[in-house]
């Protein structure tokens, strides 16, 4: 935050800056939400594909097994 916007800020009227930091709370913790999401879909990402194709791995031949 810049000196220019945090007087600014502090000019405006007390129901405006209780406005603005209950949409910047609201904002964090909808941003909190999409980062867990995003880091739940990578951790399924990772260990789901490993569980899936772990037995069929095991059994396909290779051109060497042939």
């Amino acid at each position: 935050m810049t000196i220019r916007t945090a007087r600014e800020f502090e000019k405006t009227s007390p129901k405006d800056q209780r406005e603005f930091d209950r949409w910047l709370g609201s904002n964090a913790i909808l941003s909190s939400i999409f980062a867990i999401v995003v880091l739940a879909m990578a951790l399924a990402a990772f260990v789901v594909p490993y569980e899936i194709y772990k037995d069929v791995a095991a059994a396909v031949s290779t051109s060497m097994s042939q």
